[in-house]
């Protein structure tokens, strides 16, 4: 009985330490996804990746300075799309300058995705850390 208590006191504990760490446990069919972005056209842009769910997709409005959306869970058939603006853009309303999907990569498990703009406003997606990212790799619970 001792033991069964004890054991109930670790499970609930680690169950707390995940709750507050933000650590949800990973959906099943689904790709750990981390986004790495910056902006160097002085222009707004909007990236927009969506997995086809009913919640709204990840949004961000692009950036100098280097950013993250640090690590998600996105379904399989997860598209990125690039738009001139910014979060106000809605997807019928600009020239996508940019499409990438899982398909791209292989449709791995986990993915570490970059999108660079250049000061031509020109931009470009790829795969792993980009070298320009000087901060800690954004990495998934439990991958």
């Amino acid at each position: 009985m001792a033991a069964a208590a004890r054991l109930r006191r670790v499970v609930v504990t680690a169950l707390a330490i995940a709750a507050l760490a933000g650590c949800a446990p990973r959906p099943a069919d689904s790709v750990a996804l981390a986004f790495y972005y910056r902006d160097l056209s002085g222009e707004a842009h909007l990236a927009r990746i969506d997995d086809g769910r009913p919640e709204r997709p990840i949004q961000v409005e692009t950036s100098a300075d280097p950013r993250s959306t640090g690590c998600g869970f996105m379904a399989p058939a997860w598209t990125l799309v690039v738009q001139p603006g910014g979060l106000g853009v809605e997807p019928d309303e600009a020239p996508i300058l940019v499409r990438a999907s899982g398909a791209m990569f292989g449709h791995p498990d986990e993915l570490a995705l970059w999108l660079d703009i250049d000061e031509a406003g020109v931009p470009t997606v790829g795969e792993g850390v980009p070298p320009w990212w000087n901060s800690d790799e954004q990495r998934c619970p439990g991958t």
